[in-house]
């Protein structure tokens, strides 16, 4: 009996000791876990480089901050677009050349993103890989105005492969309906497009 308990110990230890730990492995994360055994999808989480005056919540899970000392998102200010385009948004790619399909994208505040399609072989930018690179990153440089609205535009890196990269422009970033509306285009290689995004936020 006690040779069959001591067995049944060493079994539960065994089984215990190889599950597995899945977290964020991202050391630029604030929640980072150096005891994980596999990273997790998406689960990580960023502090926001910016300095501003003003901090205001728009979204429950997204904090926007607006230096313009008024509480208000001020489509003017590159640092307000930059912070109301991160997060996670939802909808539909329209291509000069394919019927229109559906799309998720994840702008993270540190200026990395992920995306993929749900319902297509086609990628999230048509280009490259839906897979989760650390080279996929993105940067808002100026805004603009683009028909009697505020825009904002910058580049993107689209991954083909390790060590592929292709910077392209993403253009025309604009938001409706309170910041959970997102509309922006996209170039490749300055020519082909435009892709034309309508998104909106999880």
């Amino acid at each position: 009996m006690k040779k069959l308990f001591l067995i049944a110990f060493m079994g539960s230890f065994v089984f215990i000791s190889c599950k597995k730990v899945i977290d964020c492995r991202d050391p630029k994360a604030i929640n980072f876990n150096p005891e994980a055994d596999r990273a997790c999808d998406a689960c990580c989480t960023y502090e926001s480089t910016h300095t501003t005056d003003t901090v205001f919540i728009i979204h429950a899970d997204t904090i926007y901050v607006s230096p313009n000392g008024n509480g208000g998102f001020d489509p003017a200010d590159l640092n307000s677009m930059e912070l109301a385009f991160a997060g996670t948004w939802e909808g539909m790619v329209e291509t000069p050349w394919t019927s229109p399909y559906h799309v998720q994208l994840t702008f993270n505040p540190n200026d990395t993103y992920s995306g993929f399609s749900t319902n297509s072989t086609y990628p999230a930018f048509y280009y490259g890989t839906d897979a989760n690179s650390p080279d996929k990153v993105y940067d808002l440089t100026t805004t603009y105005n683009y028909n009697n609205q505020l825009a904002a535009s910058g580049t993107i890196d689209i991954v083909f492969s390790v060590g592929t990269v292709n910077q392209d422009e993403i253009l025309n970033v604009r938001f409706h309906d309170n910041l959970d509306s997102l509309r922006f285009d996209f170039i490749h290689q300055g020519q082909y497009g435009p892709l034309k995004y309508e998104l909106n936020r999880m």
